[in-house]
């Protein structure tokens, strides 16, 4: 498998563009908050694990 790493996503740009994907998600429905769950790994580091959901304010 190839990518960028361990611990890369794809960088703060991305991470923008996602953020302001779910405002416009979020106005269009009509919700005051986005919350985008993962989850649980099931390889690699700490399997089972789930990432705390990601919270994103609407305006």
């Amino acid at each position: 498998m190839q990518g960028s790493g361990a611990g890369q996503f794809g960088g703060r740009e991305l991470l923008k563009e996602i953020r302001e994907a779910a405002k416009q998600f979020g106005r269009e429905q009509g919700a005051k908050e986005v919350v985008i769950q993962g989850g649980a790994r099931t390889s690699g580091a700490n399997p089972g694990h789930v990432p705390p959901p990601i919270r994103i304010k609407v305006n």
